[in-house]
């Protein structure tokens, strides 16, 4: 089984020759090396979520890594499950005008490679770095500082700048007592908690008069909504009002006079002859009348025209 921290008798000075990222300690540097050869370089989440590093971040997983490994791209071993001490002691004894190191650590300076050369690369490091499938299994992480699992949402995504797993323990216990506020006893509580609570109190309140409020509106809009008339009752409401008007002056409404009719082709023709009659230069007061008189014929209304307004 594989040891959980700190070198032991017979290794080499070079496999512990890193230096702990500012925040990190002996034994956590040793258990994120188990961690890596157990769940493969890069697998953040699987680490988290073992719980055997709470409160470590992602950032903080990944500059570790770099420091375990003595280089800063992790890109040519990520997913591999591989001798984290191997790789960090060859890299240490790497040297040549193409090494470039930044606080110690290798620097990519020659770009990004293509793929092909990028597959090669993972190729080889896999035959030499790679542990096999009984390796794996043999290796042990250490039990959790908590036996309760947080999960991966303790250490990101909506808890990452709120205070992590105290954070998530503190929102907790706040809703358990939002919860109990009904029954809690308000004696009991000292002023300032009796403070938060009316406060609280008071912004359900307003919640629910607010929501209130809004269904009373609601309600009232779909009321008038129903019973405004439709636009058809409209229009049969005006017709029967014309209709009891004219019955009312003793006219027949069902069957229009010839006259009416002619008004009506008349207004109706304002475009037609009428528009050519006030084109000619007669008043389209006179022009309507005159089509009124003789009908729809251009000549015949000239004539009425010349006639009766000379």
């Amino acid at each position: 089984m594989a040891e959980t921290a700190g070198p032991k008798i017979g290794d080499a000075r070079s496999l512990w020759n890193f230096t702990p990222s500012p925040g990190w300690t002996k034994d956590e540097c040793a258990t994120l090396r188990l961690c890596l050869m157990k769940f493969g370089i890069g697998r953040w989440v699987q680490i988290v979520d073992s719980g055997v590093l709470p409160g470590k971040q992602i950032q903080q997983l990944n500059g570790q890594t770099q420091r375990l490994l003595g280089q800063q791209s992790l890109a040519e071993y990520t997913g591999m499950h591989v001798d984290v001490d191997r790789i960090r002691e060859d890299n240490n004894e790497k040297t040549g005008p193409d090494i470039y190191r930044k606080n110690g650590l290798i620097t990519n300076t020659g770009g990004k490679l293509k793929k092909e050369a990028m597959q090669a690369l993972r190729a080889e490091n896999k035959a030499k770095y790679g542990l096999s499938e009984t390796e794996i299994a043999e290796i042990v992480l250490p039990d959790p500082p908590s036996k309760k699992k947080l999960g991966a949402d303790a250490y990101m995504g909506k808890n990452h700048n709120k205070g992590g797993v105290a954070g998530l323990t503190r929102r907790m216990e706040k809703r358990r007592r939002t919860a109990d506020v009904l029954t809690v006893d308000v004696d009991a509580l000292a002023r300032p908690a009796k403070m938060a609570l009316l406060k609280a109190l008071r912004a359900r309140l307003v919640v629910l008069t607010t929501a209130a409020e809004e269904g009373r509106v609601l309600k009232e809009n779909k009321a008038k909504a129903a019973a405004k008339p439709k636009p058809e009752a409209k229009k049969r409401a005006a017709s029967s009002k014309r209709k009891s008007v004219d019955s009312a002056s003793g006219e027949e409404n069902d069957a229009p006079t010839p006259k009416r009719d002619t008004a009506r082709r008349a207004s109706a023709g304002c475009g037609g002859v009428v528009g050519q009659l006030v084109a000619m230069g007669f008043d389209k007061k006179k022009a309507a009348e005159a089509v009124k008189e003789v009908g729809n014929d251009t000549m015949e209304c000239v004539n009425w025209l010349v006639v009766n307004c000379a």
